[in-house]
């Protein structure tokens, strides 16, 4: 399994391959704040700040489902880690597929769940009453999108573990690049308020993971399908106890 742009790091000078590794993720940090900046911005002086505390107030919500699955991406890249150093391709085949899988139903079903359930959600979390049609509406797309960020952050998690850090934040760069662009004009041009702004994440974060899909299918993944879930969720369920949220597509 060849990945462009890998980093090995039993090759060279240790420092400079885990600084050429590490720097791609910590420009993808600075990157995201800079445009979540910007996207504030938009939001805030298309549509007022009501519908900018509105968004504010659901981020949290949104991270922890999404920190939940990103366990289970962790878990995936462990087991193509373990593939990859032991040199069984087969097992890395498996757990791509397998992987892929579990992030496509893992959005639909996430889906599924959260998008009924948001007027619950915001009910627990008290939002203010003047928020709250622009909280519903918002985090419902935001919801429906959950497919698109799952596929995208499991791609890049087989890409990382494969010693690719490079791949995955340009695609998120052209993704933040997009959800800029589509702010602008959902929201500032055709008025769509906050509808728009969450529309505009959701395509964007849709690029990033068909360009991710396209990686991986680029990849010598082809062959088995069926890989054992047990072991990426053994793996990964240590990780997605806590509900951390690493950068991803964003969420806006």
């Amino acid at each position: 399994m060849k990945v462009e742009g890998r980093s090995d790091l039993t090759q060279g000078v240790l420092w400079k391959q885990l600084l050429w590794f590490c720097l791609p993720i910590f420009l993808q940090s600075v990157f995201q704040q800079v445009f979540g900046v910007v996207d504030a911005v938009i939001v805030g002086r298309g549509v007022g700040k009501y519908a900018l505390g509105a968004i504010n107030s659901t981020s949290y919500m949104i991270r922890l489902f999404l920190g939940l699955f990103l366990g289970f991406c962790s878990g995936a890249a462990i087991i193509i880690g373990q593939g990859l150093g032991a040199g069984d391709k087969e097992r890395v085949r498996r757990a791509v597929h397998t992987g892929v899988a579990f992030s496509f139903a893992g959005g639909v079903a996430a889906a599924a769940f959260c998008v009924p359930m948001t007027p619950v959600f915001l009910k627990i979390m008290r939002v203010p009453a003047d928020m709250l049609p622009y909280s519903d509406i918002y985090t419902r797309i935001i919801f429906l999108g959950f497919i698109a960020v799952f596929i995208y952050d499991m791609g890049a998690g087989f890409l990382r573990a494969a010693g690719d850090s490079q791949t995955p934040f340009y695609y998120l760069i052209v993704s933040l690049g997009l959800n800029l662009g589509l702010d602008l004009l959902f929201v500032l041009v055709f008025r769509w308020g906050v509808a728009g702004a969450a529309a505009a994440t959701a395509l964007s974060q849709a690029a990033a993971a068909a360009l991710s899909l396209r990686q991986l299918f680029r990849l010598d993944c082809g062959g088995g399908h069926s890989a054992v879930p047990g072991g990426i969720g053994g793996a990964g369920a240590p990780a997605a106890l806590p509900g951390k949220r690493r950068p991803g597509a964003g969420v806006s």
